[in-house]
C-alpha cells in the first residue's frame, strides 16, 4: 500500500521485485497453508493435499465476504484434481473450514481471545 496525493491508501503491484498480495490472497494463502501443517498431510499424495488445502481456502475467504475469483478452481485443476476427488474431501474440507471460521471467530460466535 502507498498513500496517493489525495492521502487515500491504494494497492501496490509490487515493491522493489516483490509481489505485494492483496488481503484475500494473503488470507487465502494462510488459509492453504494452514492445511499442509495438519496431521492428516503426511498420510495422504500430494494432489490430495493440495486440493483439500485450496479448497479450504476457497471455503474460508468465501464465507468472511472474501471473492477469489477463479484461483482455487485454477489452482485445483493444475493438480488434475475433479468433482470425484472435492466429493472424497468434503468432510474434511468441511471440518477444517470450519476449524479455521471458529478460530478467527467468524463462525457468527464472539472473537477469538486475544
Amino acid at each position: 500500500m502507498y498513500v496517493a496525493p489525495d492521502k487515500t491508501l491504494q494497492p501496490r503491484a509490487s515493491f522493489r521485485g516483490f509481489q505485494i498480495l492483496s488481503r484475500s490472497k494473503r488470507l487465502t494463502n494462510l488459509a492453504h497453508e494452514l492445511m499442509h501443517s495438519a496431521e492428516r498431510r503426511s498420510s495422504t499424495s500430494k494432489r490430495i493435499r493440495e486440493t483439500e488445502a485450496e479448497a479450504v481456502a476457497f471455503v474460508v475467504c468465501s464465507a468472511i465476504g472474501l471473492d477469489t475469483g477463479t484461483t482455487a478452481q485454477d489452482y485445483i485443476g493444475l493438480y488434475g484434481s475433479d468433482t470425484k476427488l472435492l466429493v472424497e474431501s468434503l468432510q474434511y474440507v468441511q471440518q477444517a473450514s470450519s476449524q479455521i471460521l471458529n478460530a478467527i471467530g467468524a463462525d457468527g460466535g464472539s472473537a477469538p481471545p486475544a
